[in-house]
């Protein structure tokens, strides 16, 4: 059997950002550390909203501002759905009319228009389903995509299944993560004060729970919601709380902050900030057209000093777009300075080592449930620190939240964990026999982590 420890990311480098410490309004930001610094990578690509799963960046383009007709219909009034491959530095158009797409997997969801049929796109068959409703601003993790009807209610549908269903809750903006849709409801369109305030003029945050049916209120104000795991993190407008939330003596500011669903506990980071994304500990937002990020674990903030806006964070990328009269160059080369560009940055990722027990895995055979790993850090980090739910084998199998153990398993002094995944799940993720390189990523205290096993594969 041999190990290798993954050291980093090989990219093509445009630039390294160093950020600037700073005191102000906003917070106190931190001098960048080796391991906060990261790698910005400009695609060239005209387009908004992104979002990014694993190595694709998802995004609409409008015909009219890159000049092209990208669904071959005509005109140029159209906004089409197109996707840049991180691994091959490549883009893809899909010719299909869409705006705000979502992306999880294989599976790209989007509405035609806003308030416009909902549907998803398979990237791997490259077939387009309707889901038999009309929505808008959808969003998908796992099998369920959740969006609001022309009703405003919360609905949700299942790839897998193929049933709709709604949870009669009033609301815009949801975010989906498993069994959680999290989201913000106006209280006059319901009647109700949400955050006890004594009027109907704010907005409250709610989740609901898809295994329970059951509708939960926060009694907070906040919208702009982005949900991971049991935090659901949102944006509070002072003025509507009624609140100096981030100490500067006025309530003329939009500040971030996130509940903890499992101890109940409401979180104030104190900083302000839009277009919340938050993938493990790791929350990406925007501020005056810059680009930071925040560690929920440890409270670190960072600012990466590139322009951009509207992030969507995955493990250690964060995609968003960046206006080139904002950023004062012209990113595509088409001579002009009017465009929105899809860039992304490149988080450093902490090396980890990676055993794979059986070190040969007999696909035909009857024995055995699980796949085992024991994943050990390096110095600096404490793998009781991972976030087992964010754990994956090759991009794709996810480790079992149980059994856990922290141990020693080399024997070589440096506690490491045990996680577990279904054999069965694995077996579908090897594509060839012989020896063959399995990886293991994951977050820990926000940041990723990545390593790989050889393991030998037979009976394919």
């Amino acid at each position: 059997m041999s190990r290798k420890v993954v050291s980093g990311i090989t990219l093509t480098l445009l630039s390294i950002m160093l950020n600037i410490a700073s005191t102000g309004w906003f917070g106190t930001t931190h001098a960048m550390t080796q391991l906060d610094q990261h790698v910005i990578v400009n695609t060239g690509a005209d387009g908004l909203y992104p979002s990014v799963y694993e190595n694709l960046i998802l995004f609409p383009t409008g015909e009219s501002r890159c000049h092209i007709d990208l669904n071959n219909d005509g005109d140029m009034d159209d906004s089409i759905i197109r996707y840049y491959d991180i691994s091959t530095q490549t883009l893809t158009n899909t010719a299909i009319e869409g705006s705000h797409p979502a992306i999880y997997g294989n599976i790209a969801v989007f509405t035609f228009r806003p308030y416009g049929p909902i549907k998803y796109y398979d990237l791997s068959t490259q077939t387009t389903t309707p889901v038999g409703a009309i929505g808008n601003r959808a969003t998908i993790h796992g099998d369920i995509i959740a969006f609001e009807d022309t009703s405003n209610r919360i609905r949700y549908y299942d790839v897998s299944t193929g049933a709709l269903e709604n949870t009669f809750a009033i609301g815009i903006h949801p975010s989906v993560y498993g069994s959680t849709i999290a989201f913000c409801t106006p209280e006059r369109w319901i009647g109700v004060d949400l955050n006890g305030d004594g009027d109907l003029d704010d907005e409250g945050v709610r989740f609901y729970d898809i295994t329970t049916h059951r509708l939960t209120d926060l009694r907070v104000t906040g919208g702009g919601v982005s949900t991971y795991g049991d935090v659901i993190s949102f944006e509070t407008s002072e003025s509507s709380a009624g609140i100096d939330l981030n100490g500067d003596d006025d309530q003329n500011d939009i500040v971030i902050r996130y509940y903890e669903v499992s101890t109940g506990t409401l979180v104030n980071t104190g900083i302000c900030g839009r277009a919340l994304s938050l993938y493990g500990n790791l929350l990406a937002f925007y501020h005056y057209n810059r680009i930071y990020y925040y560690y929920i674990s440890t409270g670190r903030l960072v600012d990466t000093g590139v322009m951009g806006s509207y992030p969507s964070a995955y493990r250690n990328t964060i995609a968003f777009y960046t206006s080139e009269k904002d950023e004062g160059e012209d990113l595509n080369g088409d001579g002009d300075r009017e465009d929105f560009i899809i860039r992304y940055l490149k988080l450093p990722v902490v090396p980890a080592t990676v055993d794979i027990s059986p070190d040969t895995l007999n696909t035909w055979s009857l024995f055995g449930k699980f796949i085992t790993a024991y994943i050990e850090l390096p110095e600096g980090y404490n793998a009781n620190d991972i976030d087992i739910s964010t754990v994956k084998l090759n991009g794709e199998v996810q480790a079992e939240l149980h059994p856990t153990k922290i141990g020693d398993y080399d024997n070589d002094g440096t506690p490491d964990l045990m996680v577990k995944f279904y054999r069965a799940n694995v077996v579908r993720s090897i594509l060839r026999t012989g020896d063959d390189e399995i990886t293991i990523r994951g977050m820990v205290f926000g940041k990723s982590f990545e390593g790989s096993d050889t393991i030998r594969v037979i009976g394919i």
